[in-house]
């Protein structure tokens, strides 16, 4: 199992909020209202390309372990939050932290409380929903 010292990576898990704009239409915003710095450890796992409509697209499948303290780490989701890594001083770095969107959230009970947070990065995406 993890040791709290293996937590040694910053990462911004971001809360995406829905806003409305100018027509009543409702749009998602990231990390604008609600967002946190916790530490965590990085285990990457895998890698997968895949090929369609003609365009290469590899997808990164990426764990985040963090602490299960707090109702903020209770709350995560894999419709609403997302994590940036790498982040500079728990700002993210244009052209240079990625947003990894979270499919999974396993909690680990007991002495040592764990959420691993799975998650997958694509490298065609933006960064913005």
């Amino acid at each position: 199992m993890l040791a709290i010292g293996q937590l040694d990576r910053k990462i911004m898990i971001e809360e995406a909020v829905t806003v409305r704009d100018a027509l009543g239409g409702g749009l998602r915003e990231w990390g604008t209202v609600v967002a946190f710095c916790v530490s965590a450890f990085i285990e990457w796992k895998s890698v997968k390309e895949t090929d369609k409509n003609e365009q290469i697209s590899e997808i990164d499948k990426v764990f985040f372990y963090i602490r299960n303290m707090g109702t903020q780490a209770k709350a995560i989701n894999s419709y609403d939050y997302r994590i940036a890594y790498p982040v500079n001083a728990c700002v993210p770095t244009e052209g240079i932290t990625k947003y990894y969107y979270i499919t999974g959230v396993q909690e680990f009970e007991g002495r040592d409380r764990f959420i691993r947070l799975v998650t997958t990065l694509r490298d065609n995406e933006s960064g913005e929903d």
